[in-house]
């Protein structure tokens, strides 16, 4: 057992889920066979090829996926890529999962690289596309594409139409993406998909219609939105204090307190 490496490996793994490359150790000068060592010693845990895991740490829903994407660019750290903008970010239906967009079968790990990137594993699918600054976001520290941008990867590749009235539903109701947002993003895909080709607003008509939410409840949302936009914007409050303040508003009144009672 060795206590130096093992603190040496920790510093690093502390920053990215508990987890460590054979590359990241080599900077450190532990060795690919000291890690093995280590593996069989109980103090690491062999997650995939040339990635491990301090043992002790808690297991997560979501290791597969911050593993694979360790291994896409093993030579620098969690922290290194993201500062540096990254270049390889969680997409289409594992992105959906992390957002809990609908209810998609996230068995493959999904993730474009706007740089050529290769993969032996049969469960990884990397695919080439172009992403800027608005298109991701951070989700448990794994660099994501946003609702929005997730939506519209998942009509481009033609996703089943239930599980994208699922999540849009979802972008609408828990992430509060604003439906002509959306319909802009979805519209060249409307005519795949039973909706009159070209027009956004149609398809996600048909989508909503399919996901059975009210439409009082979708206007109630969408007025929602467009007030604590407005009441940020000319307050200056950041977003979540501008929806506290809204719903304090929209609480009724109980009428039935005596104005001395005010506990």
């Amino acid at each position: 057992m060795n206590r130096k490496n093992l603190t040496a490996l920790a510093g690093i793994a502390s920053d990215q889920w508990g987890m460590i490359s054979t590359a990241q150790a080599a900077h450190l000068g532990i060795t690919a066979v000291s890690l093995a060592g280590m593996a069989r010693a109980g103090e690491l845990d062999r997650l995939t090829h040339g990635v491990y895991r301090l043992a002790g740490t808690p297991p997560d829903l979501h290791d597969d996926l911050r593993a694979a994407w360790i291994a896409l660019d093993p030579h620098r750290t969690a922290a290194e890529r993201i500062a540096a903008g990254p270049t390889e970010i969680v997409s289409h239906r594992s992105a959906a999962e992390l957002h809990r967009l609908g209810n998609l079968d996230a068995d493959l790990l999904e993730f474009t690289t706007i740089i050529r990137r290769q993969t032996r594993r049969t469960d990884v699918v990397l695919r080439r596309g172009t992403f800027d600054d608005t298109d991701w976001t951070l989700v448990d520290g794994l660099p994501t594409t946003t609702p929005l941008r997730t939506l519209r990867d998942l009509a481009a590749s033609r996703a089943d139409r239930g599980h994208l009235s699922g999540a849009v539903r979802d972008a609408v109701t828990q992430h509060s993406v604003p439906l002509t947002d959306i319909s802009t993003e979805l519209a060249p895909y409307a005519g795949s998909y039973g909706a009159v080709a070209g027009n956004g607003e149609s398809l996600v008509d048909v989508l909503l219609a399919e996901s059975g939410i009210p439409a009082d409840a979708l206007d109630l949302v969408e007025r929602l939105a467009r007030q604590i936009v407005q009441l940020s914007t000319a307050h200056n409050l950041d977003p979540l204090r501008a929806v506290l303040h809204q719903l304090d508003r929209q609480r009724p009144v109980d009428v039935s307190r005596k104005p001395d009672e005010s506990r």
